[in-house]
C-alpha cells in the first residue's frame, strides 16, 4: 500500500503537510502523537 498526501486543509487551516508512506503486505503501522495533531484526519 502506498499513501501520498500533498496537504489537507479545513477552511484556511492546513492540518496535514506532505506525507508519504509505504507498507508491505502483513506489515503493521501505528500512527501516534498528542491530541489534536491530525491522526484521525490522516487515517
Amino acid at each position: 500500500m502506498d499513501i501520498d498526501i500533498r496537504s489537507k486543509f479545513f477552511g484556511t487551516q492546513q492540518v496535514l503537510g506532505k506525507i508519504s508512506l509505504s507498507a508491505a503486505i502483513g506489515e503493521v503501522i501505528a500512527v501516534t502523537g498528542p491530541s489534536g495533531i491530525g491522526k484521525s484526519t490522516f487515517v
